[in-house]
């Protein structure tokens, strides 16, 4: 299944992990080292919550094409995940 949501990145003070990752459909939240990082950590997150709700028969929230408001510097972006591809190197 290939589904899109938004994400906000923010810049931290933590300079091991200065991206913070704020993922609104799953009310989920993770971290990277970097912008790219941060993207891919994103699509990991939201690729395990999709697939734990598949297999807890719990509802997987829609594809969801607006970005948020935002506080400068902060970055929202749409990112895409395909969780067929993702299981199969589980």
């Amino acid at each position: 299944m290939k589904l899109i949501y938004p994400i906000v990145i923010t810049q931290t003070a933590d300079k091991a992990v200065p991206y913070l990752v704020e993922i609104p459909d799953f009310n989920g939240k993770t971290q990277g080292t970097s912008i790219f990082n941060a993207i891919q950590m994103a699509r990991d997150y939201i690729n395990l919550k999709v697939t734990d709700l598949e297999d807890n028969h719990k509802p997987i929230p829609d594809s969801n094409y607006y970005l948020p408001s935002i506080n400068k510097p902060d970055i929202a972006t749409l990112i895409d995940v395909d969780t067929t591809k993702y299981s199969k190197f589980e």
